[in-house]
């Protein structure tokens, strides 16, 4: 299996090659949204790991989300499916 390093992924796995896009990804939630559980302490101690892709770093209540979608093409067949994240 060979991964190509890009905006969008690829991997080929013999004849068969999956391609990984990039739908939509964007800072939307405040940390309590999404963990209700999660203090401003838990968070702050959690940042470096968290930002800059599952937070904003320049907005301290955004949490991101985002959308993919993977494609598989094989010989004579095509088809996608979608993940959410």
């Amino acid at each position: 299996m060979t991964a190509v390093s890009s905006s969008n992924y690829r991997w080929r796995v013999g004849e068969v090659e999956i391609t990984r896009v990039l739908e939509f990804e964007a800072a939307l939630f405040e940390p309590t949204v999404l963990y209700p559980e999660a203090s401003p302490e838990i968070i702050k101690r959690h940042r470096t790991w968290l930002e800059p892709t599952l937070m904003d770093p320049t907005r301290a209540d955004a949490c991101g989300a985002s959308s993919r979608m993977n494609d598989i093409l094989r010989p004579l067949h095509t088809a996608g499916a979608e993940n959410w994240g």
